[in-house]
């Protein structure tokens, strides 16, 4: 895995974390 590969995987993760917390889980 890429450090560019793990930024982005790691993006994802907060994006998820942020919208359970403010709307309930996203798919």
């Amino acid at each position: 895995m890429t450090e560019e590969q793990s930024q982005f995987a790691q993006k994802c993760l907060k994006k998820s974390y942020f919208s359970e917390d403010l709307r309930g889980p996203v798919p």
